[in-house]
C-alpha cells in the first residue's frame, strides 16, 4: 500500500477513482492493485520510487526527477499529481541502453 496525502484522498474520493483504505496508523492508503490498474501497469512490472531507481542506476535522485519531468525516463504521476513513480521495465531499458553505449 502507498501512503498519500489527505488532499489526494479527497480528490480521489470526489472523483470516485480509487477506493481509499485506512492503514494501521489511521492514514489513508490506496491498494496497489487499484493503482496498478489506474496507471495501466503490465503484469509482472513494478512501480519504483525515485530512491529505488537511483539505487538501481547509480544516478542522483534529483537527476531521476529531472529526467522524469523532461521525458527522458518515462514516469507515472500518481492520482493527485504530487507523487511520481517509474516503471521497472522502463528503468531496465534505460540500463540496457547505457550498457550498450558504454561497451562501444
Amino acid at each position: 500500500m502507498w501512503q498519500v496525502s489527505r488532499q489526494t484522498v479527497n480528490t480521489l474520493r470526489r472523483a470516485g477513482h480509487i477506493p481509499a483504505e485506512r492503514g494501521p496508523d489511521g492514514k489513508h492508503r490506496f491498494p496497489e492493485d487499484a493503482i496498478r490498474q489506474s496507471v495501466h501497469l503490465e503484469p509482472g512490472d513494478r512501480l519504483l520510487r525515485r530512491k529505488q531507481v537511483s539505487d538501481l542506476t547509480g544516478l542522483r535522485p534529483q537527476t531521476i526527477t529531472e529526467w522524469g519531468q523532461a521525458g527522458k525516463l518515462p514516469s507515472v504521476v500518481l492520482p493527485g499529481g504530487r507523487q511520481r513513480r517509474y516503471r521497472e521495465s522502463d528503468v531496465r531499458r534505460l540500463l540496457e541502453v547505457r550498457q550498450q553505449a558504454w561497451s562501444r
